[in-house]
């Protein structure tokens, strides 16, 4: 696998996707809000916008193929991508069998029925590897940016033609594919964004941070990390470059200066997650290899981590409460 090992896994892409699809879904919702008046179409394209994002957040994976034999050791892009082609094929078949025995069932029509319905069995057996020899190999072309924004066009494309179809109005047949182009084009974006700084981070990180600690969250790791880090920058007993480094990594997610602007929405905050991320794992490592007592610190995360949601929901509860109150 060489530097696929690297990489993310679905779930790291899928969470990533949900993430970024929760704006594109705001934004979405608020461009047809303001172009249609119309709730139902407000909310429609906010669900369009939410799962074209997390369906682009996912789909370059669909390179990670096998043939028909050992199918269920590919990954799940590249599965339901063969089940989609299947349902297609299916349905094709089934349309063009009706259409063309309208007149009635005779021999040379069931003939040709036999002939299209084996046809569609083979190209269903054989699809896996006729997929597999056009991806062979990991990060081919669909993970090129090139592709998906040609991709992002075409989904765009079928979404007008579609809804011009159903004889909608021009307004909607504009903001709706317009959406789903930028949905598509955002969650490819993020999962290829996502592979390059992973793969960054592991070649470039020093030998001695080794993989990230099991007990480190994955949840709201800023709001999980502040008690822990500061307590390592006020322990006396860890070095001054540990120290230092808590320093950093909490100025950087705080101050205004960044590599990217905060002016550019999610790109922007990109740089600020990434680097947060890779300074805390180095933090927590350091800490750990040159102090060796941290159950403390554990210990709070296991707290923080029954409390904070709990607290998060009632408030949010609470908050939404005395709007409608006042």
């Amino acid at each position: 696998m060489g530097k696929d090992n690297c990489v993310p896994s679905f779930e790291s892409h899928y969470w990533l996707g949900k993430k970024v699809g929760t704006v594109t879904a705001l934004l979405g919702g608020l461009a047809t809000l303001i172009l249609t008046f119309d709730p139902a179409w407000t909310l429609l394209g906010a669900v369009l916008g939410y799962y074209s994002t997390v369906v682009g957040s996912v789909a370059p994976d669909i390179d990670l193929s096998q043939p028909k034999g050992t199918l269920k050791y590919a990954s799940i892009p590249y599965r339901q991508f063969i089940l989609v082609c299947n349902f297609l094929i299916v349905v094709c078949l089934a349309l063009g069998l009706s259409m063309y025995n309208q007149g009635g069932i005779e021999i040379r029509s069931a003939i040709v029925s036999i002939v299209a319905v084996g046809a569609a069995i083979v190209l269903i057996r054989f699809l896996p590897n006729l997929l597999h020899g056009i991806m062979p190999k990991h990060r081919g072309i669909t993970h090129g940016f090139a592709f998906w924004i040609l991709m992002s066009a075409v989904f765009g494309y079928t979404i007008h033609w579609l809804l011009s179809f159903l004889g909608y109005s021009s307004i909607v047949l504009t903001v709706l594919p317009a959406i789903v182009g930028v949905g598509v084009l955002m969650g490819s974006f993020t999962h290829m964004s996502s592979d390059s700084i992973s793969t960054l981070a592991k070649k470039y990180a020093p030998p001695s941070m080794g993989d990230r600690l099991p007990w480190v969250p994955r949840k709201l790791p800023l709001l999980f990390d502040l008690p822990s880090l500061l307590k390592v920058g006020f322990d006396r007993k860890a070095p001054t470059s540990v120290r230092l480094l808590v320093v950093l990594t909490a100025g950087y997610a705080v101050l205004p200066f960044d590599i990217i602007t905060d002016l550019i929405p999610i790109i922007g905050w990109s740089d600020d997650f990434t680097i947060y991320m890779y300074l805390r794992r180095t933090v927590y490592n350091s800490y750990e290899r040159d102090i060796g007592v941290i159950t403390g610190i554990k210990r709070d995360f296991q707290l923080l981590d029954r409390i904070i949601l709990p607290a998060l929901i009632l408030g949010g509860i609470a908050l939404v409460a005395l709007i409608v109150y006042l």
